[in-house]
């Protein structure tokens, strides 16, 4: 009975038979072993470019990136369940020293224990597990009840954000494709209370903030999706969108954004400039793989005509010879991603190449680390204001830290008395932190958290050069008395 039930589906789906779910299985454990054993080896990539980096079968992408950030995360967790249970002692002859090993291990047995709770593959590592899985689980329950692990947490689960890319597609278009599935979408109006999104079954909301995105509900695969392949529509936390939204830069700008790869905040840029600007748009790189990764993008998403990636550190630019045309500069620099509440968490569906920043993770607090990058944040802000002809600077981290947010603009404010910062992104209704040293722009920078705004934690500032903009109001001045 059991070989005419699997050989009716081989009929029906070839890759129903069970060797074939079997390889398939393994495929993907070996590719997020791989990705695992990258990140610890070479730190500059960054374990999210390496996840969009990742050659697999777009139906197996979700998973990958449930496996591969379930099994970080979890590492600590997973080998001392195993080490309980007297695992490590029965691997076979030679994995205690082989690393690849004690990676696929730490992914077969997040998915035996706390991900799709299945053992599939064809590997020695994947038998072992399979014959322990029972003790194993049991072990776990042990250590929940004790207290020596942590109890099972809810995974965040976050709307599917979509942005239409403007220089391929409109939001019409964009629309109909959707509804071509069978969404039916609404438009809220902005709130100041309430700025959660929350889409039901089959239902598209547009983002009633952030022109051309929309959201779909948590889960939402649109991974193989032709418009998604061909870039026309980019998938993009909504918290990712705000620093380009902050800028809002004229079609007629010079954009420098100083930490580019993989792109999708310097394409969002260039969307919102438009096919027709004459402006133009330098996407910086300093990691020659990410540069990669970021000349394909703009590729993909129709960037060529005028969006140039520049493989380069933009701290090395002199700022008296180079880049002299540039306004508006967007930074979004290196972080410790303490507010990436749902990156690292297994089967939230949320795409890692949405945040494009090298993420530092802390795994809590370190205050030395954080300092560090704030430093390092600061000095780049600097850096960008002494262009000669910036106007405009747009500054994000995915952070919850004070010390990467508030203190860097106040630090930025203190240290360069030509530039103020004003408000950022007027209709979106959180603000900074509320504390007698950040009183003068705390109501003017914004945050962004899950519960409040249904995104990652975020914040931007936006720094306007002071005689640019006495410049602009001399002369919002004179058009007034001219029409009186």
């Amino acid at each position: 009975c059991q070989f005419t039930h699997y050989r009716r589906r081989f009929i029906r789906n070839p890759t129903y038979h069970p060797l074939i779910m079997a390889r398939n299985a393994q495929n993907l454990i070996d590719v997020a072993t791989n990705l695992l054993l990258t990140n610890e080896t070479e730190h500059s990539t960054g374990l999210k470019n390496l996840l969009y980096e990742a050659k697999i079968p777009s139906g197996q992408r979700s998973m990958l990136i449930a496996l591969v950030n379930g099994a970080f995360k979890e590492k600590d967790q997973l080998f001392a369940v195993a080490d309980e249970e007297g695992l490590m002692d029965a691997l076979p002859a030679g994995s205690s020293t082989s690393k690849r090993d004690l990676v696929e291990l730490q992914c077969v047995l997040y998915e035996a224990l706390l991900g799709s709770r299945r053992v599939r593959g064809t590997s020695s590592i994947v038998t072992l597990v399979k014959g322990r899985k029972a003790d194993l689980q049991k072990v776990l329950a042990s250590r929940r009840k004790r207290g020596a692990t942590n109890k099972y947490v809810p995974k965040i689960q976050m709307p599917r954000y979509c942005r239409v890319n403007h220089l391929l597609c409109t939001n019409e278009e964009a629309q109909k494709h959707v509804e071509s599935y069978g969404y039916k979408f609404s438009s809220p109006s902005p709130s100041t209370t309430d700025n959660t999104i929350s889409p039901s079954a089959y239902c598209a909301v547009w983002d009633p903030v952030v022109p051309g995105l929309f959201a779909l509900p948590a889960g939402t695969s649109m991974h193989g999706d032709e418009l998604v392949d061909s870039g026309a529509i980019v998938l993009q936390d909504r918290s990712s969108c705000l620093t380009a939204l902050a800028l809002s830069p004229p079609s007629t700008a010079n954009v420098i954004d100083t930490c580019s790869a993989p792109g999708n905040k310097t394409m969002m840029v260039a969307s919102m400039m438009g096919s027709n600007a004459t402006g133009s748009v330098s996407a910086f790189e300093r990691s020659h793989r990410r540069y990669l990764t970021l000349s394909r993008r703009i590729d993909e998403q129709g960037g060529s005509g005028f969006v140039k990636p520049v493989e380069r550190d933009f701290m090395d630019v002199d700022v008296s010879t180079e880049f002299q045309d540039v306004t508006h500069i967007l930074i979004d620099p290196s972080c410790s991603g303490s507010g990436l509440v749902a990156s690292y968490g297994a089967g939230t569906k949320v795409e890692l190449g949405e945040d494009e920043n090298e993420i530092h993770a802390t795994n809590g607090v370190d205050d030395d680390a954080v300092l560090g990058l704030a430093h390092a944040q600061t000095e780049l802000i600097l850096h960008a204001m002494k262009l000669p002809s910036a106007s405009v600077v747009a500054y994000s981290t995915c952070s919850i830290h004070r010390t990467e947010n508030e203190d860097v603009v106040l630090s930025v404010l203190n240290s360069n008395s030509d530039w103020e910062c004003v408000e950022a992104v007027p209709k979106w209704p959180h603000r900074g932190m509320e504390a007698d040293e950040f009183k003068s722009f705390s109501k003017k920078v914004i945050r962004a958290d899950y519960d409040k705004d249904s995104t990652n934690g975020f914040f931007v500032a936006r720094f306007e050069k002071k005689a640019v903009k006495e410049k602009e109001e001399e002369k919002e001045e004179e058009k007034e008395e001219e029409k009186e």
